[in-house]
Parts: C-alpha cells; sequence; structure tokens
C-alpha cells in the first residue's frame, strides 16, 4: 500500500482558516491565555493573577480543637493562599 502523500504548507494553511481555535475545551487547536478555551502560558503560578487559584471554590469547615490548633492553622493558612476557604471554627 503506497503512503500518502502530505500536504503542502498552503493547503494546511487553507484546511485551518476556519478550525475551531478557542471555541472550547475540545477545540482542536487553542491559543495561550486566561480565557476559556485557552491554555494557559507555561510560567504561570495559580495566584490569582496570572491563573485562577489553584483551590478556588474549596471550602474546609469543621471544628479545630486545641489537640490539633497550631498546625491545622498553618495548613489551612497555606491552603487558603492557594486559594480555598476557611470557614472553620475553634
Amino acid at each position: 500500500m503506497e503512503t500518502p502523500k502530505s500536504p503542502s504548507a498552503k493547503e494546511v494553511l487553507a484546511f485551518h482558516k476556519y478550525d475551531d481555535v478557542d471555541k472550547g475545551n475540545i477545540s482542536h487547536h487553542h491559543t495561550i491565555g486566561q480565557g476559556a478555551g485557552q491554555v494557559a502560558p507555561g510560567k504561570h503560578f495559580h495566584n490569582g493573577e496570572d491563573a485562577p487559584k489553584l483551590l478556588e471554590g474549596v471550602i474546609f469547615t469543621g471544628i479545630i480543637t486545641n489537640y490539633n490548633r497550631t498546625t491545622f492553622r498553618q495548613v489551612l493558612d497555606a491552603l487558603v493562599k492557594l486559594g480555598a476557604s476557611d470557614t472553620t471554627s475553634g
């Protein structure tokens, strides 16, 4: 069986003229950016400025006891910096 000939660069460009760039998550091609349907740049930190916070929308609930207060508070403070919400009490 003969291998099909690859299209020329001009044919590929014409074919892609109407492609679904950034139309949604399942698009064939994506540009770099922060919009829905775009890919994230390689250098982003999920700090709420250049990309969404990593744990945005995550909420911790419960009661902090004297037994675990110091360690648990440090962990929660770190997670809040990543976008989580702390509604614990105690």
